[in-house]
């Protein structure tokens, strides 16, 4: 029985990779994160825009030409990390943050959809001041971007899971393929009940 579960195990160990991180995982984990960081320049116009003469700020206009000077670079980025994330081979860490930089990603059109129905909104009702919230808005949302990129770098490079990001580490958690998602017959059921439970103590 003991040689038939060790068996199992090693079986289940094949299929994907939860290995401890190794030095390079831990590199490779936090690059996907450039991906939100590219996107979420289109909100720093303003700032940029004001601080013509900052550095960071010329940096930034240069990167996000380039990444827009590539056809299709956004939808390119998400199918190659897309393609990342379900390969089983790669460790945990780096499938991990390859999920929650697309979620990231997928986040920061929120706040588009909302600058834009404000604009939209403050001109029919003549409200100049809409044009000082957006750009506020937009400052926020740099900002908040690069907050939680620090947070997962650091992290990651520490060898840890950075999953305590607001509702998106919660669904990068259910999407990341575990062992404990296998059956005995090593095929792909879903979410352990434990994640599930743990999710469900969260909303409570």
């Amino acid at each position: 029985q003991m040689e038939e579960e060790k068996q199992l195990q090693e079986m289940r160990m094949s299929l994907v990779n939860e290995g401890e991180p190794t030095a390079s995982d831990k590199v490779v984990s936090v690059l996907p994160y450039l991906f939100p960081l590219l996107d979420s320049l289109q909100y720093a116009g303003p700032w940029v825009t004001s601080h013509p003469d900052n550095v960071i700020a010329q940096v930034a206009t240069l990167a996000f030409t380039l990444y827009r000077s590539i056809p299709l670079s956004g939808l390119l980025a998400f199918f190659a990390l897309s393609s990342f994330s379900s390969n089983l081979s790669l460790n945990r860490l780096v499938r991990f943050n390859i999920q929650q930089a697309i979620y990231l990603d997928f986040a920061l059109f929120v706040p588009g959809l909302m600058a834009g129905l404000l604009g939209a909104v403050g001109s029919g009702l003549g409200l100049p001041a809409t044009g000082v919230v957006t750009e506020y808005l937009s400052d926020g949302v740099v900002l908040g971007t690069l907050a939680t990129i620090a947070y997962a770098s650091a992290t990651s490079l520490l060898g840890s899971t950075p999953d305590q990001v607001p509702f998106i580490s919660g669904a990068t958690t259910r999407r990341v393929v575990t062992l404990d998602m296998f059956d005995e017959e090593g095929k792909l059921v879903g979410p352990s009940r434990g994640v599930e439970d743990d999710d469900a103590n969260k909303e409570d």
